[in-house]
């Protein structure tokens, strides 16, 4: 008789446990699925992305996972992002602020998320911070291609502003993305924030395999910068067969 009475407790207390679990648990499910699409580039109305974090306990973060907490601080960071575009970054101080918050907190439990350490530099305006902010994100992530085409951006518009260290990161990883055969991706930039030092990153690619810096040379010819010479290439004058 006690032994199915403590069985019957049990399962009363499973019961109920499970009550309270399961709707946060897909709570958290659902944040974790829409910050992943929206790491992909899904797009998502500002109204159902507040709706997602209100169903998972957005009043209450310190109940969530560390790992939901970096995946949070995605969501927060993707309607500020929405906000400044509607409205403007001087009327999106509180979606900014509470992003920047978010991600501070997902970092104490996740130190090693080199991406949210990237979103600072764009949400923080002190140029101290934005350059210890970057420098995190090198050290946790020296080699994540999908963060590199992002961070590269930040780094060689404060180009000025690197210390020696940095500015070699930014070069380096210029050239990695040739490596890793993300030609478009590096064109852009040196049409983009890398121009006025393109001189210098087309020297540091002189070390890049023939193949890669060959079709390098391809897309910056597609893009009409036919005045760019990749280091050990034929100008595109001397290849008249190859202009537009």
């Amino acid at each position: 008789m006690f032994f199915r009475v403590l069985i019957s407790a049990f399962a009363v207390c499973a019961i109920g446990w499970a009550i309270s679990v399961l709707p946060f648990f897909f709570s958290e499910m659902a944040i974790a699925r829409t910050a992943d699409r929206v790491m992909l580039g899904d797009a998502f109305p500002l109204s159902t992305l507040d709706a997602v974090l209100q169903d998972g306990g957005g009043d209450a973060p310190k109940r969530l996972r560390s790992a939901t907490l970096a995946k949070v601080a995605i969501i927060q960071l993707r309607i500020a992002e929405l906000t400044v575009s509607k409205m403007g970054a001087a009327r999106a101080g509180r979606a900014l602020t509470v992003a920047k918050q978010s991600i501070l907190d997902a970092l104490k439990e996740s130190p090693s998320e080199s991406f949210l350490w990237l979103s600072l530099v764009w949400l923080d305006t002190n140029q101290s911070n934005q350059l210890r902010y970057l420098r995190q994100s090198y050290k946790y992530g020296p080699n994540e291609g999908w963060i590199a085409v992002r961070r590269i951006w930040f780094a060689l518009k404060m180009f000025d502003q690197l210390p020696a260290d940095l500015a070699d990161c930014a070069t380096a990883e210029f050239v990695d993305l040739i490596r890793s055969h993300q030609y478009s991706d590096a064109a852009e930039i040196i049409a983009g924030p890398g121009w006025p030092i393109r001189e210098l990153l087309l020297k540091k690619t002189k070390d890049v395999d023939d193949v890669d810096r060959n079709v390098f040379a391809k897309f910056l010819r597609e893009k009409g910068l036919d005045e760019l010479v990749v280091p050990n290439t034929e100008p595109a004058w001397n290849r008249p067969w190859q202009r537009g």
